[in-house]
């Protein structure tokens, strides 16, 4: 099973691969992306961010502290929101 999620071109809809990224921090990863679409050609650097925890961690890192997603208090389980 593959890992790897497939990112979109904002332009023309092509597959967006990520090329390279580096933690800025435990929790922030900035990317350089580009789309596989040799006629559009778009490159661009993002960022992924964690935002909040779905589930605790069972080996905790006391210097994070990730707010607890509002999604949970909906009702909803960890394996139900993506």
């Amino acid at each position: 099973m593959s890992g790897k999620r497939q990112l979109t071109c904002p332009h023309c809809g092509s597959a967006f691969s990520i090329r390279s990224s580096e933690a800025e921090s435990p929790v922030l990863r900035r990317y350089k992306g580009q789309c596989q679409n040799l006629d559009c050609g778009f490159t661009a650097i993002g960022f992924m961010e964690l935002k909040f925890q779905l589930s605790p961690p069972s080996v905790p890192n006391p210097e994070i502290q990730l707010p607890v997603s509002a999604h949970l208090g909906q009702g909803r389980s960890a394996c139900q929101t993506k």
